[in-house]
């Protein structure tokens, strides 16, 4: 019949085969080896990767939650996740200590010593300065959203978060706390919708959700079941559709959806933008947001224009992600130390499983010396990134290029000595 087809074996036996039929008897023909081969990768995928199967159902029943998200303004269904009560009210009933409130919204906040000097757990307190950053805006008031939901969306995002060295609940509250004062100290909110404000703190808290301290290639090179289900689908962002995997699973139940007061229509612009903005964070896109800047002619931009201010957010977010090195030197210090850890782990996971091309980045013999590493970082990618944020769309960060100035100028006296 020079048919195939696949047969189901019997459910104890947990498994495929391929029948096919030929008429005469040349042998299989090249068709069918090619066939054979694809099979071979598609049984051993199957077979060996449960915990890939689970993934996309999951991710599949996050979809299905999201397009009914978009056909009704009514709540999701429940969580499929557990959110403690008790947690919510203790991020209600918690207070950012007197030596730190008055500063969570300066660009001069330290999160490290708000993590070192609280009395109350660290986590604790980092989930109410973004709770009491997010609120002092007005914009959940302004779009319908209760305190107990804002709380619960906190919590929510902070269980999904990983204790990496680097890529944590911390480094999600950072980038909230940046683009906070990005927008309101730097003047990015002046090319903002208050609705584009506002999803852009959430973009800030949901951006590395799951977060398992490996790059994309990472994934990619080691087959994991994430970078196979990202091979086969065509991406290269595995780690950012996680995250707006569950980013959607958090905002699709009713208890943590804060989008729970907008129109319809606002939902719809909302998840558009959460979820161009998380992919748009892996830097594998980095040279594409760079190129666009340098074409964009600052007088040209129209804020009548959604697509103008979507560029515009998307870049605010994007900054933000990598802004570390725009702090005061003390805390981009400890930053810097952070990450350089969690890649040097990263190189040591490589080379348990055999891997030979490893990154010098992320080799931990290779990379010791910290000041070089970041100086690297720094003048080939960040500088010039962020002196085209403040060239073409916010000069009023002026104030973050700066600090990144005075940074290498310390990183290379340092070196020096």
């Amino acid at each position: 019949s020079n048919r195939p087809h696949l047969v189901p074996t019997s459910h104890t036996e947990k498994g495929l085969s391929l029948v096919y039929d030929w008429d005469d008897i040349s042998g299989p023909s090249d068709e069918l080896i090619s066939l054979l081969k694809g099979f071979a990768v598609f049984a051993a995928i199957w077979i060996h990767n449960a915990d890939l199967i689970d993934f996309t159902v999951k991710a599949g029943k996050a979809a299905t939650k999201l397009s009914t998200v978009f056909r009704s303004k009514r709540p999701g269904a429940r969580a499929q996740f557990h959110v403690d009560r008790s947690e919510v009210n203790l991020v209600l009933r918690t207070a950012v200590p007197d030596a730190f409130i008055h500063s969570i919204s300066s660009p001069d906040f330290n999160l490290w010593s708000v993590r070192q000097s609280a009395d109350i757990a660290p986590l604790l307190v980092a989930s109410r300065v973004v709770f009491d950053l997010m609120w002092s805006t007005g914009l959940p008031q302004k779009f319908g959203c209760r305190e107990e939901t804002l709380a619960t969306f906190i919590v929510a995002c902070r269980s999904k978060y990983r204790p990496v060295p680097y890529h944590n609940f911390f480094h999600a509250v950072d980038v909230t706390q940046t683009i906070f004062h990005y927008m309101y100290t730097g003047g990015a909110s002046e090319l903002l919708t208050p609705l584009e404000q506002f999803v852009a703190l959430v973009v800030g808290l949901t951006h590395d959700l799951d977060h398992m301290g490996l790059n994309n290639n990472y994934h990619m090179k080691t087959d994991t079941p994430l970078g196979i289900l990202s091979a086969v689908g065509g991406s290269q962002s595995v780690l950012e559709v996680r995250h707006c995997n569950l980013a959607v699973e958090i905002l699709s139940a009713e208890e943590s959806n804060i989008f729970e007061g907008l129109s319809k229509e606002d939902v719809t612009t909302a998840y558009h933008l959460l979820i161009e903005a998380i992919l748009g964070t892996d830097m594998a896109k980095h040279a594409a947001c760079i190129h666009q800047l340098r074409e964009w002619d600052p007088a040209s931009f129209d804020f009548e224009k959604p697509d103008h201010r979507k560029f515009a957010f998307g870049v605010v977010v994007k900054v933000a992600d990598v802004s570390n090195i725009s702090k005061p030197f003390e805390i981009s210090k400890k930053w810097a130390v952070a990450v350089t850890e969690e890649f040097s782990q990263q190189g040591d996971s490589e080379k348990s499983q055999g891997i030979s091309d490893i990154l010098p980045l992320f080799d931990r013999e290779k990379n010791a010396d910290l000041a070089k590493g970041q100086l690297g970082f720094i003048q080939f990618v960040a500088e010039p990134f962020y002196k085209l944020v403040v060239e073409k769309l916010f000069p009023g960060m002026q104030y973050a290029l700066d600090n990144i100035h005075h940074n290498v100028a310390t990183w290379k006296q340092l070196q020096q000595n």
